[in-house]
C-alpha cells in the first residue's frame, strides 16, 4: 500500500493494487505522511519550538485512545487472600467511583474444581462507598492479583 496525494484521491485514502487494478479505501484516524522536522526547522528556536509543539499535539493525538483505558489508572493488589464464600471489601484508593476490575493471577487454590475461579463483586455494605470500596468473593480459597480501576 502506499498513500497518495494525487487525482481525485483523498489525504485520508490509500491506493493499493489489487489484480491489475488500483483500489481506493478509505482509512479512519490515519494522519496523511508529513515530515515534522526538516534541516531548515531547526535554524530558529522560535521555529524549533513550533515544529516541536505541532509533533506533541500530533502524538497526544494519535496516543488518545490508548491513554483512555481505564484499567492504566488503577491500582494493583497483588496476593490479596480469599477465603470460599466469604466477601471482602477492598479499599481501592482511587478517589473516584471503580468502574471494574481485572485478576491477573490466581494461586494456591484450595478445592480441585472444574467450574473456575471466578472473582465477582458483592453488593456494598451500609455505609460503604464505591468511591472507597469493593467487595469482592470467590467460590475457592485461593490467592489473587488483580487491578480495580
Amino acid at each position: 500500500m502506499s498513500s497518495t496525494g494525487s487525482g481525485n484521491a483523498s489525504p485520508w485514502s490509500l491506493v493499493q493494487q489489487q489484480g491489475g487494478q488500483l483500489v481506493t479505501q478509505a482509512v479512519r484516524n490515519v494522519a496523511p505522511q508529513r515530515t515534522f522536522i526538516r534541516k531548515e526547522d531547526l535554524a530558529k528556536p522560535e521555529t524549533m519550538a513550533r515544529v516541536l509543539n505541532n509533533f506533541l499535539k500530533e502524538v497526544e493525538t494519535m496516543t488518545a485512545a490508548a491513554r483512555s483505558l481505564p484499567f492504566l489508572s488503577g491500582v494493583w493488589f497483588k496476593g490479596v487472600q480469599f477465603v470460599a464464600n466469604t466477601a471482602q471489601s477492598i479499599s481501592h484508593q482511587l478517589g473516584r467511583p471503580y468502574q471494574g476490575y481485572w485478576v491477573s493471577r490466581i494461586q494456591n487454590v484450595s478445592l480441585p474444581v472444574t467450574f473456575g475461579f471466578p472473582l465477582y463483586e458483592v453488593p456494598l455494605l451500609a455505609g460503604q462507598s464505591a468511591t472507597q470500596t469493593v467487595n469482592l468473593e470467590t467460590p475457592v480459597t485461593a490467592t489473587y492479583d488483580f487491578v480495580v480501576f
